[in-house]
């Protein structure tokens, strides 16, 4: 049930589910646009980890013709530097852009170009800067986009940041409404289907570029997949799991605890459950019928008398 209302928000939160843009370097009105569904959130995202940015160009990008008013050719050739070739040549053709277009596009597609180049405090200056320009930007989901950046810089300044905190805490429970409070970042409030939104789009982005090991993707998973049991989706739950221990995920003892966690929970539903609601209904028949059986015998009693 929990699910379903999920999938009905977010087609009402994005008007167009099925389709997104291939993350932050991909802006533009008339550029390419990869196939997306929160049906297939897990299959997606691990379709994103076999992909490479040279495969994501040749599928997308190779044979789209460009226009300087949807998709100019300064951004098609910055891209094609920054999927096929080096990082760190596509940040002076971005900036270059820039100054010619100073919008929310390029904004972010330079954010996106100076974190592939390693980068990562301009890449968090244009990412904000992109999301001041629009706030609407990647459905809503590009407060952690910062959020990510932060973490990087966490990581450069200390190796241990994250030993012992998540980079996005949740809580245990899900809050009782689902328009509730379920995480505060920056003085912001976002709920959990806004929050499984942000963690599922922004990593089906990311992983087409960071492959494992990576502490915070790695990191990421565990919480889509917490978020995932909590929902009892716990088919989805162990596969986002699985896939946050192939990006290297620390925690050895929590990562354990947690897949016993799942099967215990998951045990409980699909068998305990219904063992005891199929064990409660032959009760309940048992004492109908015996109920009946002594009124019948009371009534026989009373007929003879």
């Amino acid at each position: 049930m929990r699910k379903s209302v999920l999938y009905l928000t977010l087609f009402f939160l994005t008007l167009a589910p099925f389709k997104i843009a291939l993350g932050c370097i991909d802006n533009y009105e008339g550029s390419p646009k990869r196939f997306w569904s929160f049906h297939d959130e897990l299959k997606l995202i691990q379709k994103s980890i076999a992909t490479t940015p040279a495969q994501l160009y040749e599928e997308h990008y190779k044979d789209i013709e460009t226009s300087e008013d949807l998709f100019p050719e300064k951004a098609k050739l910055a891209m094609q530097e920054l999927l096929t070739g080096d990082a760190q040549k596509a940040v002076p053709m971005f900036l270059d852009f820039e100054k010619s277009n100073p919008e929310y596009a390029s904004a972010a597609s330079l954010g996106t170009a100076y974190e592939l180049s390693g980068d990562n405090q301009n890449a968090l200056k244009w990412i904000k800067e992109g999301l001041k320009r629009n706030p609407e930007s990647h459905h809503r989901t590009e407060w952690l986009h910062v959020l990510i950046l932060e973490a990087k810089i966490n990581l450069e300044k200390n190796p241990d940041y994250y030993a012992d905190k998540r980079v996005l805490e949740l809580a245990d429970t899900l809050p009782e409404k689902e328009s509730d409070v379920f995480v505060t970042y920056n003085g912001q409030n976002f709920n959990r289907l806004q929050v499984e939104a942000a963690l599922a789009y922004q990593l089906f982005e990311r992983t087409v570029f960071v492959k494992p090991k990576d502490v915070i993707v790695a990191d990421l998973l565990f919480s889509l997949s917490k978020i995932n049991a909590l929902n009892d989706d716990f088919e989805t739950a162990f596969g986002f799991l699985d896939l946050s221990k192939q990006y290297g995920f620390k925690d050895e003892q929590l990562w354990q605890k947690t897949f016993s966690d799942y099967e215990n929970r998951k045990f409980t539903k699909e068998i305990l459950a219904p063992r005891a609601k199929i064990g409660f209904g032959v009760f309940l028949i048992a004492f109908i019928a015996l109920w009946i059986w002594r009124d019948r015998k009371k009534s026989k009693k009373a007929a003879a008398s």
